[in-house]
């Protein structure tokens, strides 16, 4: 069920190129336009989307480097020396929000489909070499409490698109379900 941002983008791209804009009125010039404007945007989108976070990070890094070299400069004048104690504490603090947050999320992505590898192919091995079936079923118990539980998180990631429609058995909110940042 987890529809990935750009498995989302993909398929609103076919969407408008193949179903919208041949639909749109061909004497309507500015809708074609807009319609075609929407097209390029998501296309855009779905490009810059995988280095947004390294973008950030790379944004943040030269942050921290100009500010230091501004530290430099002011501090060799008296009359700032009270602002300087809000940006050195500022920069310590980007500092050490840059070092926890340098691992690419693609990486984490991967690590995940890896991981996720790793678990089907244990479990499998064991099926067949006929493991103990009470081991089998504790395994079993636990790879279907993990897929309901990340069930439950996709459900709550995709509230927003409108597909739960009875509103008392839809997931609690997206907020509440994943773990705190640390």
């Amino acid at each position: 069920m987890q529809l990935r941002p750009e498995i989302q983008i993909t398929s609103m791209i076919k969407s408008l190129k193949d179903v919208i804009i041949p639909a749109i009125d061909s004497q309507n010039s500015f809708a074609t336009e807009q319609a075609h404007l929407v097209v390029g945007m998501l296309s855009l989108m779905i490009t810059q989307l995988p280095m947004q976070f390294r973008f950030d990070c790379d944004q943040l890094e030269r942050s921290i480097s100009t500010a230091k070299r501004l530290e430099e400069v002011y501090s060799r004048d008296t009359t700032t020396r009270g602002e300087m104690r809000s940006l050195i504490w500022s920069v310590a603090q980007a500092s050490e929000t840059l070092k926890h947050f340098k691992i690419d999320p693609v990486r984490i992505l991967e690590t995940i489909h890896e991981l996720n590898r790793e678990i089907c192919r244990l479990i499998s091995f064991a099926a067949e070499k006929g493991c103990d079936p009470v081991i089998l079923a504790e395994a079993e118990a636990i790879v279907l409490d993990s897929s309901r539980e990340q069930l439950l998180r996709d459900r709550a990631l995709l509230v927003p698109q409108g597909w739960e429609k009875i509103e008392h058995l839809a997931p609690p909110p997206i907020e509440t379900l994943l773990a705190p940042a640390s």
